[in-house]
């Protein structure tokens, strides 16, 4: 589950990084 949690705050962190 913290995994997964992770998973996704990276994924906002790379959607910023894009915008």
């Amino acid at each position: 589950m913290i995994y997964d949690v992770t998973m996704i705050i990276e994924a906002k962190d790379n959607y910023r990084e894009c915008v």
